[in-house]
C-alpha cells in the first residue's frame, strides 16, 4: 500500500466528530458521554489481546492462517477490526497488517468486479464479495490512497452487486439475478451503503428494491425470515435485517421499530440462542447504536459487551462459526462500535 497522505489524521478526527454529532438528540444521549463508560479498561485490554492474536495469524501475503484464512471476506473483516480502533495503514506494525490485508483482498479482485478467492467459497462468492466491498469502501472513506487501484476495484465491485440484483430486490450466493435470501441481501445492502457514503455511484432504485425485499422478510413479531413467507424468524438474521434498514436511514418504519424491540427483548443468551453468535452480536451492535432511542443502546450494549469479554480465550481469540480469525474479528467489531471510526455507520 502507498503511504497515507498528510490528510489522514484529519480524516480520522473528522470521522469521530461526524459520528458524535450526526445523531444528536434533544435529551442526553448516553452514546455521546465519555466513551470510557463503554470502552472500559477491561474492554480495551480485551480488544488489544484480540488484535494481537490476529496480528500473530497474518501470513506474508496478507491473508490469515487457519480455517478460511484466505477467504477475502474474513480477511476484510480482520482488516476492519484494526481500522475500527483507528489503525492507519502503513503507520506502525498494525498499520502494515492493515495494508497487507488490503493488498491481499485487492489481489483477489477479478476483471468482472468480483472480489473473491475461488478456492474458498463453499456457499458461493457473494458473501465474501460483499464483505470485501464493505472493507474497500471503508478504506477509501478513511483514506484516499494515491495509487493501488482501490477506487477502480471498489466501483467495479459495486457495479457487480448492482447488476446481480434479482427482480425481488435481493441477492443469493452467486453473482447473478436468480433467487435471494435475507442474509446475503443484507450484506450487499450494507456494502452498497458504505460505498454510497464515500461517493461511489449506486442507483437509488437498487436501494429501494433491496429495502423492500428486506422488509418483505419481516414477520409480525418483529423478527426476520430467511426468505419471504418461508420458515421461522431467527435472531441472527433479524439482527442483520434491522441493521441493513437503519444503516440505510430507515429509522421509523414498523419493520425497524418492531425489529429493534425483537432484538432487545431477546438480549440474554437463553432467549437469543447461540446460533451464529458472533454474526448476531456484530449486527445487533450496529443496529442498536444507530437506533433513534439511545436507551436501546444503553440497555443492550453492557451485557453484550460482558458476554463477549467472558468468551475470549487466553491467547486472545474467539471461536467463531468460520474459525477463530472470523470469530475474533467479529467480536472486536462489536466491542469497538463506541470508538466511532468506521464511516459506514455515520450519517
Amino acid at each position: 500500500m502507498k503511504q497515507w497522505n498528510i490528510k489522514t489524521g484529519l480524516l480520522l478526527a473528522m470521522c469521530t466528530t461526524l459520528c458524535s454529532t450526526a445523531r444528536a438528540q434533544d435529551t442526553l444521549d448516553p452514546r455521546q458521554e465519555d466513551r470510557t463508560l463503554e470502552i472500559t479498561p477491561e474492554t480495551k485490554a480485551t480488544i488489544e489481546r484480540g488484535l494481537d492474536y490476529l496480528a500473530s495469524q497474518q501470513a506474508p501475503d496478507g491473508s490469515f492462517s487457519g480455517a478460511r484464512g484466505k477467504n477475502t471476506g474474513i480477511v476484510s473483516f480482520a482488516v476492519l477490526s484494526f481500522m475500527s480502533t483507528g489503525v492507519v495503514p502503513d503507520r506502525g506494525a498494525r498499520g502494515k497488517i492493515v495494508s497487507r490485508g488490503i493488498d491481499y483482498v485487492m489481489s483477489q479482485a477479478h476483471r468482472n468486479g468480483l472480489v473473491s478467492n475461488p478456492r474458498d467459497t463453499p456457499h458461493g462468492p457473494m458473501y465474501e464479495h460483499a464483505m470485501s466491498t464493505l472493507m474497500l469502501a471503508e478504506a477509501w472513506g478513511m483514506y484516499h490512497p494515491p495509487g493501488g487501484g482501490v477506487l477502480d476495484k471498489l466501483q467495479r465491485a459495486v457495479d457487480l452487486i448492482v447488476s446481480s440484483q434479482n427482480d425481488q430486490g435481493g441477492w443469493r450466493y452467486q453473482p447473478r439475478p436468480a433467487d435471494a435470501d435475507v442474509s446475503v441481501t443484507v450484506m450487499q445492502v450494507v456494502a452498497l451503503r458504505a460505498a454510497k457514503n464515500v461517493g461511489i455511484r449506486v442507483p437509488k432504485i437498487t436501494f429501494d428494491l433491496a429495502i423492500n425485499y428486506v422488509k418483505s422478510c419481516a414477520s409480525p413479531n418483529g423478527g426476520f425470515l430467511y426468505q419471504p413467507g418461508t420458515g421461522e424468524d431467527g435472531y441472527a438474521r433479524s439482527a442483520a435485517g434491522v441493521c441493513s434498514l437503519v444503516t440505510s436511514g430507515d429509522y421509523e418504519s414498523p419493520e425497524t421499530i418492531n425489529g429493534l424491540q425483537y432484538l432487545l427483548d431477546r438480549k440474554s443468551p437463553d432467549q437469543r440462542g447461540d446460533e451464529h453468535l458472533h454474526y448476531a452480536l456484530y449486527y445487533t451492535a450496529q443496529a442498536m447504536y444507530q437506533a433513534r432511542d439511545p436507551q436501546m443502546w444503553a440497555t443492550w450494549f453492557p451485557p453484550a459487551r460482558d458476554e463477549l469479554l467472558a468468551l475470549q480465550a487466553e491467547d486472545g481469540h474467539w471461536d467463531g462459526e468460520a474459525g477463530p480469525v472470523y470469530g475474533t474479528a467479529m467480536a472486536i467489531l462489536a466491542l469497538s462500535v463506541p470508538y466511532r471510526y468506521l464511516p459506514v455507520y455515520q450519517h
